[in-house]
């Protein structure tokens, strides 16, 4: 059941591109997935290939935003104590373009 939720989750994520105020930017937030909470000082690791490209922490409301990246292909990690890791890969940003994203935690015991 646990499993069905995660890949739910993971499919279910919405992406887009827009022309928004932070162009070449990557933003978005960070919640649990059991009451849709705010996580605040999650960490956000960008990689591309093996190689972090750029890490940043959410917000008191668990929003985060990665300005000034390449034009390229990146995974993008979300972690915080307590819950487990959320990875979304081979996100594309195009140059002048916002990429924004939505990361659900689980829970750990």
């Amino acid at each position: 059941m646990l499993i069905r939720l995660c890949i739910g989750l993971i499919l279910g994520l919405s992406l887009y591109s827009c022309n928004h105020k932070a162009p070449d930017a990557l933003s978005g937030q960070v919640v649990s997935v059991v009451n849709d909470e705010e996580l605040s000082k999650a960490t956000v690791t960008v990689m591309k290939g093996n190689r972090v490209v750029a890490k940043t922490v959410t917000d008191e409301n668990g929003y985060f935003e990665v300005p000034g990246l390449p034009t390229g292909t990146y995974d993008v990690i979300a972690e915080k104590k307590g819950f487990g890791l959320m990875k979304i890969g081979s996100m594309t940003l195009k140059k002048g373009n916002e990429v924004t994203t939505h990361f659900m935690l689980i829970p750990v015991s």
